[in-house]
């Protein structure tokens, strides 16, 4: 009944337009003036924001000082928000509309979009947020915007608000007379089309030259099989140990008996990575890189610019003849001073060289993104004007109605050169074919993405400029810079490094769960959760610096694991030092990375006073041991044991010196090192700028408080509720969509995060069983000391796999809830992936460990389905994992994809904020 009666009304409100509209002047809009008002608001509007709440905005008419009649509109955003009221108008398919309205905004943020008039076509992939503007001073100030709809539509949805698509604002801003009238002559109007546009064939192809392409995925596949020796050579490579190195290890022992030395060995050897692993690992990873490198970007891209210095340059282009413009495609390089430029130039037309007629503006709104003009003239000489100067301009191109392929340019006409200028204006026309008909993220650095900040950084380390994105360390940036410095600064050069490392990333899960689970099959399950975790795919793919980040948490537990696995008694103590040297070397670029990787930090500690406690307790007792019989036999052992007693003291003080030279000097001194390539920038004060930098660094996040449409807050992150996005793409065919977005596998965070809570019910209770048990067999009046070794002494509730997950995971998710920032995203639990799929290996190798035999045992024969259904329960979550990556891939690799098929499959109804279309 409701639908029906809103219906009914919404066509009653039509029937109302089609009479009073059309009489009014041509005016489409009903109400455009505000003078009709129900329940304080004005008629025939309807009220739409990304918030709903009444705590974020306010939407009413008000009396007071409208531009004309009685009743002005009035939008306040009291939270930060993207609020309008939107009226559906009948309109022509194809036709040329222009909206315009007068306006006037009070207190509304600059840096933030402002209030305006636009239309909604969200469903057709338009996302424009019109016109904008901000403090106009009491001022009434006259909005226009002009449109072509799209083929076969007749409804056009307007409107009037304050914030945009992306960008939420706070404020208040004032609308009277708006109007929506049909264009005859649209001669010289900036025409925004809302049609789909076809894409272009060649947009399909990543280079022009098979040889380039052939060369390309030979170096991709160079790299990557460097990148897989490199971590065999440091860390899969089987080392045999000799028995003289090896004594009783008593870590997965549960009392105080004896223990072979051959026990040992074998023992040890579980951890080791065989030829069977490195097939394993080789394979997964290979296949992993060919799906991350796939449709990762183009390989081509300008590379050369003019950067005119004097407004007044100019340049002509001869066509030969007469040709029709239809489109002009411009793309700006980095901009020519710290801060973002506001660059424009003015596009002229003329058929003699003489008389000039003007085109279009150009003004490049970011950088390395494909902007494109709509025109409609003929001529046969176009000239460019520099009005305000600034930014590289990489490449101009003409298109016209016949052929997507670029106009012929015959000749190109010089015209005033500053000396102040850098690069030849012939730059402009000369990587025609390095253009793309519908510019997307596979041409260039997404709008309003972290791209902008962090790939124009690497760019600027490159040709030592001040970075502009100084709120992270700069290694990332560095290690981008040489992807671009390899493949060009093309979105394939500066998204590389990044994918690389997320590849890294696939076998060293491997060796790490190796080193944990002892058992080649759960060092697969871990690698394969993080291949095929949605997050791992999107976040490395793009140019950020998140990759870097994680790969050197990941490393950083790896080593600290094995340190806390090594015994005074089992290596030789200088073999010890390694780890914590590795582990402090790649803390350090961590942190020279991204300071995600500084919150570890605690998390190191308790790690190396819980090895400490464990030394001490295994120290006293092998002391307890020397007064063994059968040790007495073995006179070479006795004495070794005997002579690494003795030293205990002098290697824990030396260890503990190590720590402090490694993790308080080493990585501080290589996160400093990671600014070098910084200082020699001759706009750098000197070294004390590492100092003030990171000072401003921590002021700025520090300083975050804001919303954003998509910020989440840390315990939402394992439920998905809100992926992140990071791309819409535009002018697609009909029914097509274009999307990307960075979110979890919900089989892999789901059951990981349940997995992490049943791991720490296991070690809370073990940790109370255990003491209890402790408690109980002391005897009265014991040490404090002595009570502390038997607590640690009492293995049978204890286990260091399960310690050093949670361990882990903690370090990486509880400084998220107490860190100054407020503006939070899904992917900063990126970081904590690893390790809720180590929780969830943890509990697959408990089953099959523990659970099984003790089926077995119990049941006997009849035990067989219930081991059928483990193992069909533990490779059916596998296939679930990789269905789901397979099934969303489309958004998380941001391709082409049916608008139906993200509709009915991914446009899941389990929470609001997974709307995906």
């Amino acid at each position: 009944m409701m639908n029906g009666f809103k219906t009914g009304l919404l066509m009653l409100c039509i029937l109302i337009g089609l009479q009073t509209g059309l009489g009014a002047d041509g005016n489409l809009v009903v109400n455009g003036d505000f003078e009709e008002v129900a329940f304080n608001l004005p008629s025939y509007w309807d009220k739409n924001a990304w918030k709903m709440e009444d705590e974020y905005t306010n939407f009413y008419v008000t009396p007071e000082n409208p531009k004309s009649g009685k009743y002005a509109a009035v939008i306040e955003n009291l939270k930060s928000n993207d609020a309008r009221l939107i009226q559906k108008v009948i309109v022509k398919p194809e036709t040329v509309y222009t909206l315009s309205c007068f306006a006037k905004a009070v207190n509304l943020p600059a840096d933030r979009v402002g209030a305006g008039i636009s239309v909604i076509e969200y469903e057709r992939g338009f996302w424009d947020n019109g016109t904008t503007i901000h403090d106009t001073m009491g001022d009434w100030e006259y909005l226009s915007y002009t449109v072509k709809t799209a083929p076969n539509q007749t409804i056009l949805n307007v409107a009037i608000r304050l914030g945009g698509y992306a960008g939420d604002t706070v404020g208040k801003a004032f609308f009277d007379d708006f109007r929506l009238v049909e264009e005859r002559n649209i001669s010289g109007l900036y025409i925004h089309d809302i049609g789909a546009i076809q894409q272009p064939k060649q947009a399909s192809k990543a280079v022009s030259s098979p040889v380039l392409v052939v060369l390309i995925i030979a170096a991709a596949i160079i790299l990557c099989l460097i990148g897989v020796f490199l971590i065999y050579l440091c860390i899969f490579k089987p080392k045999q140990k000799k028995e003289k190195d090896i004594a009783s290890d008593f870590s997965d022992k549960t009392d105080d008996s004896e223990i072979s030395i051959e026990t040992a060995l074998r023992s040890e050897e579980k951890a080791r990575m065989t030829y069977k692993d490195i097939i394993l690992a080789g394979s997964l990873t290979v296949i992993y890189a060919i799906i991350a490198f796939t449709n990762l970007g183009y390989c081509k891209a300008p590379q050369t610019y003019w950067q005119p210095s004097t407004r007044g340059e100019f340049v002509v282009v001869d066509f030969g003849r007469t040709r029709t413009v239809n489109r002009i495609y411009y793309m700006s390089g980095l901009p020519g001073q710290h801060e973002p430029d506001k660059n424009r130039y003015e596009v002229e037309y003329s058929h003699d060289n003489r008389t000039w007629t003007h085109a279009a503006t150009i003004d490049p709104k970011t950088i390395y993104w494909w902007y494109y003009k709509e025109t409609s003239f003929n001529a046969r000489y176009v000239k460019i004007t520099v009005d305000v100067p600034g930014s590289w301009l990489m490449e101009v191109v003409f298109v016209g109605p016949e052929s997507r392929d670029p106009i012929h340019i015959d000749k190109i006409i010089p015209g005033y050169q500053s000396l102040f200028s850098k690069g030849d204006v012939k730059n402009l026309f000369d990587e025609q074919n390095t253009y793309t008909y519908r510019p997307s993220i596979m041409s260039g650095m997404s709008p309003g993405f972290d791209e902008q900040y962090h790939a124009r950084t690497a760019m600027e380390h490159i040709v030592f400029r001040v970075p502009y994105e100084d709120t992270h360390p700069p290694l990332g940036k560095l290690l981008m810079a040489l992807g671009i410095l390899i493949f060009g600064m093309t979105p394939f050069g500066w998204r590389f490094m990044g994918t690389f490392f997320g590849v890294l990333m696939v076998p060293l899960m491997y060796a790490f769960g190796k080193q944990l689970f002892k058992k080649t099959e759960f060092a697969f399950i871990a690698s394969f959760l993080m291949a095929f975790d949605f997050m791992h795919f999107s976040q490395t793919r793009i140019a950020t610096i998140d990759s870097y980040g994680v790969f050197f948490i990941l490393l950083t537990f790896y080593f600290i694991y094995r340190y806390y696995k090594m015994s005074f008694f089992s290596f030789p103590f200088k073999k010890t030092l390694v780890p914590l040297l590795l582990a402090g070397i790649a803390w350090g670029l961590g942190i020279a990375s991204k300071w995600i990787a500084l919150y570890i930090g605690p998390g190191i500690f308790i790690i190396l006073a819980a090895s400490l406690f464990k030394r001490i307790t295994e120290n006293r007792r092998m002391k307890t041991r020397l007064k063994s019989k059968s040790l007495k036999k073995d006179r070479d052992e006795w004495n070794r044991i005997r002579l690494i007693t003795s030293r205990f003291g002098g290697h824990v003080i030396a260890t503990l010196c190590f720590c402090i030279l490694v993790f308080l000097i080493l990585s501080p001194l290589i996160y400093a090192l990671a600014y070098t390539p910084i200082l020699f920038s001759k706009d750098i004060p000197g070294p004390q700028w590492i100092i003030d930098n990171s000072i401003d660094m921590y002021n700025y996040h520090n300083a975050i408080k804001d919303s954003h449409s998509y910020s989440s807050k840390w315990w939402q992150w394992p439920f998905i509720t809100k992926p992140m996005a990071f791309y819409f793409g535009t002018n697609l065919p009909p029914e097509k969509d274009q999307r990307l977005f960075s979110f979890g596998n919900p089989a892999v965070w789901w059951i990981g995060s349940i997995s992490a809570l049943v791991l720490l019910g296991m070690m809370i209770s073990g940790i109370v069983r255990r003491t209890r048990t402790t408690g109980k067999k002391a005897p009265k009046n014991i040490k404090t000391g002595t009570l502390l070794y038997e607590f640690a002494n009492n293995r049978e509730y204890g286990d260091d796999e399960r310690f050093i997950i949670l361990i882990a995971l903690a370090s990486n998710y509880l400084p998220w809830i107490i860190v100054p920032r407020r503006l939070t995203f899904i992917y900063h639990f990126f970081a904590s992936v690893p390790f809720i799929i180590f929780s969830t290996v943890y509990l697959i190798s408990l089953a099959k460990k523990r659970l099984i035999p003790y089926m077995r045992e119990t049941l006997g024969e009849r035990a067989k389905a219930f081991i059928i259904a483990n193992y069909a329960v533990i490779y059916g979550y596998l296939v679930i994992v990789l269905f789901l990556f397979i099934m969303f891939y489309p958004i998380i690799a941001g391709t082409i994809t049916d608008r139906a098929y993200i509709r009915d499959w991914l446009d899941w109804d389990l929470f609001p904020q997974w709307y995906f279309q």
